[in-house]
């Protein structure tokens, strides 16, 4: 198996005026099968660098993509982008 020798960071969205973070709230706040199992989709995404094709993920605009976890009758989306430093 080749490891990526530069491995990504995920850094969640704060929002400046109130100090929250949105997405990592939101997945807190799953039951926690759900919440392995998007755990496990953004591990995938360090592993292949911030890239995923359908159905994992889907290009919205520009360079926003969303992190598409279905899982059970639930359908969960997540907005990311890939930024310098090999962070998303």
């Amino acid at each position: 198996m080749i490891y990526n020798e530069e491995e990504y960071k995920v850094k969640y969205y704060i929002n400046s005026q109130t100090g929250e973070e949105p997405a990592l709230e939101f997945i807190s706040k799953l039951d926690s099968k759900s919440m392995a199992k998007v755990e496990k989709y953004i591990q995938y995404l360090k592993f292949h660098r911030g890239y995923l094709d359908e159905p994992y993920s889907r290009h919205i605009t520009g360079k926003i993509r969303e992190l598409r976890v279905d899982f059970s009758h639930n359908h969960y989306r997540i907005f990311y982008f890939t930024f310098l430093d090999s962070n998303f």
